[in-house]
């Protein structure tokens, strides 16, 4: 009974610590302890997608070997405005920030954090051109921390599409 007692005062010693760390750092400093939250730019052509139940991917016919969670539509116009359409699209989200260079006008990659507990997802977009001035989209978001992510990065994914189909009317689907 006593090593019960013993572990048991251990655990909670431990969670308070675990929590007075969170608490006194803040999520994004305390999350940065397992690793930078921009987990980095993907190549959609040699994606592999994560084993565990913590991703999303919407990818273009034959843009992606890994498969897919959601075909995109097709917009007519070329990747370039595209990509500044879904800028505009995507400004009020929260938490959101842009961690890639600028270098690539057809590619974006951002972290948003949860509201509450600020768990870290990255999100890579590249744009793509398509025949006859149309283009469309391959999108890879996937959480830095947990095995299952109850689909917020899928439905992250089809709210963006949401958004950037208000703004702009797609050419097909």
């Amino acid at each position: 009974m006593r090593i019960v007692l013993w572990v048991f005062g251990i655990l909670i010693v431990s969670g308070a610590v675990a929590t007075g760390g969170f608490l006194g750092m803040g999520p994004e400093r305390f999350w940065a302890l397992l690793g930078p939250a921009d987990l980095g730019p993907v190549s959609f052509a040699s994606l592999e997608r994560s084993s565990s139940p913590n991703d999303a991917l919407v990818c273009p016919d034959k843009h992606c070997v890994a498969s897919r969670d959601v075909r995109p539509p097709v917009w007519a116009m070329d990747a370039a405005l595209l990509a500044e359409a879904m800028d505009a699209a995507i400004s009020g989200e929260p938490n959101l920030v842009r961690v890639d260079d600028g270098s690539e006008p057809t590619r974006r990659r951002y972290v948003q954090r949860t509201d509450t507990l600020g768990y870290p997802d990255t999100i890579s977009i590249e744009f793509v051109d398509l025949e006859a001035g149309e283009s469309t989209l391959a999108m890879y978001s996937r959480s830095q921390i947990g095995r299952s992510d109850f689909g917020v990065n899928l439905n992250r994914m089809r709210r963006w599409m949401s958004l950037l189909e208000e703004t702009i009317e797609p050419a097909s689907r």
